[in-house]
């Protein structure tokens, strides 16, 4: 029973406080024009009007304060949640660039990724270089002259990669290397390399593996023992008077020329 009393008498009390409000604003403004009627008695001595002015003004002067300070008070709880909110952002951009740092260093280069390179590229020498004067058109010249070798030897892919390597030179055309989708093109192209002898648009083409400079210099060394019992014989046969009084015969242009393109060039390629 007591306890229904007192849930009932909740809203009383509400309605209690806001009529008290009420009140309290009604009689705020009665008191105002209690002032204003006082200052306007002619009874009234002077110094009191006076302090009724002061009074009202202040009046004044507190309710602009208090209204300034009230929409002050909104605007710092609209920054503070701006900042909050740019906190989260910050937060979550730094996140993002950390996840950015470890994949570069995850995609930085390492012995792994140069040796997926190498089994999937090609060196092509005695390609023509064009002179174009812009970039962009003499690496359209480029792509389409691969495009035109990998067609003819039917290496069905698109280069990922072409790009000349070595400075440009006027003696003969730079190297070309060229990167392939694949290990197994890599590997059609070079069983079909033979076939370049017949290729009409430019003949003395030469194709050949990527490979590390170590491999280059081995491999160097190698021709150049081979070549030294021939020309060693053939010196030979020509002091003596043989039959053949030729002189020791020379390489092939494209491979004397690509070979000493690959000494002068450093690392992979």
């Amino acid at each position: 029973m007591t306890s229904s009393v007192a849930v009932r008498s909740l809203p009383v009390q509400k309605k209690a406080k806001a009529e008290r409000s009420e009140e309290m604003s009604v009689g705020e403004e009665g008191s105002v024009n209690q002032l204003l009627s006082l200052a306007g008695n002619g009874k009234v001595p002077i110094y009191m009007k006076l302090v009724i002015e002061l009074l009202l003004e202040t009046r004044n002067e507190m309710k602009i304060a208090n209204q300034r300070n009230a929409e002050l008070i909104e605007e710092i709880h609209l920054l503070r949640e701006e900042n909050s909110a740019l906190k989260q952002r910050n937060a979550s951009l730094e996140s993002t660039k950390s996840d950015v740092k470890k994949v570069f260093a995850n995609a930085s280069p390492s012995p792994g990724n140069d040796e997926q390179e190498l089994s999937r590229s090609i060196v092509l020498s005695h390609v023509p270089e064009s002179t174009d004067h812009t970039a962009a058109e003499r690496l359209a010249h480029d792509f389409a002259c691969v495009n035109q070798l990998l067609d003819f030897l039917d290496v069905e892919c698109r280069p990922t990669a072409v790009y000349r390597m070595g400075k440009i030179t006027q003696n003969y055309p730079r190297l070309i290397k060229v990167v392939l989708p694949a290990s197994k093109f890599q590997k059609q192209a070079i069983k079909r390399a033979p076939r370049l002898r017949f290729f009409s648009p430019q003949r003395g083409i030469y194709l050949r593996a990527s490979l590390t400079w170590e491999e280059r210099q081995r491999r160097r060394e190698e021709r150049l023992k081979r070549r030294e019992p021939a020309i060693n014989e053939s010196v030979r046969v020509f002091q003596t008077g043989g039959l053949s009084k030729s002189p020791p015969p020379s390489p092939s242009l494209n491979t004397s020329i690509a070979f000493t393109q690959d000494s002068s060039l450093q690392g992979n390629c």
